[in-house]
């Protein structure tokens, strides 16, 4: 009798002990086992945030991994975190055939020391602190564009892992071999690009522009400026206030050469000065149109 009721309870301990271990399991299915000391706590949180929300299923790492994936091979300080931040939120409003689903319920999530600790580290209170600092860093960058969030909000760990992924060896040797041609290629263009200047000013006062400049515009300018040049995370185009002068030479030189450190890339490779002129022509067109939810004024009235 004793040795059948001994038995039973040490049955029941094993199956409890059992239950126990594989309910942790599947509460920490997502947790990182890493030794990567090269990203931060708050950039491993949001890696775990990547993978909880199973990204990993349409991205990849990696230029030549699965091609049916979206890599985010090098993306890590290709776009600005305001640029992260509109994508999470709207993916359509940066990618317009896009059909990442939108990530904007991260806003109410907070990361919380515990959560690190559960998933990620146990973090020292200098961690801690440390983890803290930097979110609140990437806040204040937000805010500049007008973007309002609270620097504990998971999109925050989320942007941070995304613009800290770094390049392959595999995606360096290709970006090496794109520079080599690349270099060929501007010495042709910054031949084309010197003798344009007075085809340009033909070009922008040419009614005819005005119609191809509206569909460049839309066709690339839109995720930035709205649809109607009201101005989402780039300014509004529609008003008198100018960031980087209004001047039909300063337009030319802002298009062209781009404003890299507000996200504004460079696109005289994308457009010939034709383009580049039929472009001005149409952002002049729209010039006190007073579109609805037009963005507040920014820079210098001209």
């Amino acid at each position: 009798m004793k040795l059948k009721l001994f038995f039973t309870l040490s049955l029941g301990l094993v199956i409890m002990t059992f239950y126990s271990f594989s309910g942790r399991k599947l509460e920490n299915s997502f947790a990182l086992t890493t030794t990567d000391t090269t990203k931060s706590n708050l950039s491993l949180y949001g890696e775990y945030i990547f993978k909880r929300e199973k990204c990993n299923s349409c991205h990849s790492f990696n230029i030549n991994d699965n091609r049916t994936k979206v890599s985010l091979d090098g993306l890590g300080g290709k776009y600005p975190k305001s640029w992260h931040y509109a994508h999470l939120i709207d993916p359509t409003s940066m990618s317009i055939n896009s059909t990442m689903p939108s990530f904007g319920f991260l806003l109410d999530k907070v990361v919380e020391k515990d959560s690190i600790e559960k998933y990620i580290n146990i973090v020292s209170r200098q961690d801690w602190n440390k983890l803290v600092a930097e979110a609140k860093t990437i806040k204040y960058e937000l805010q500049e564009y007008d973007i309002k969030v609270k620097s504990n909000s998971e999109i925050i760990a989320l942007i941070n892992f995304l613009d800290n992924i770094s390049e392959s060896e595999e995606l360096k040797k290709v970006r090496l071999k794109e520079s080599e041609k690349s270099a060929i290629e501007n010495k042709i263009i910054d031949s084309l690009w010197a003798k344009s200047e007075n085809m340009i000013k033909s070009i922008i006062n040419d009614k005819a522009s005005l119609i191809r400049g509206q569909e460049i515009y839309k066709g690339n300018c839109t995720p930035c400026h709205g649809m109607q040049g009201e101005g989402i995370i780039g300014p509004n185009l529609t008003d008198n206030f100018w960031l980087h002068g209004g001047s039909d030479m300063s337009i030319i030189k802002t298009i062209v050469s781009g404003v890299p450190e507000k996200g504004m890339m460079s696109w005289r490779l994308e457009f010939t000065p034709v383009e580049v002129g039929q472009l001005v022509a149409y952002i002049k067109s729209i010039k006190g149109t007073n579109p609805r939810n037009a963005k507040v004024s920014q820079g210098t009235e001209e």
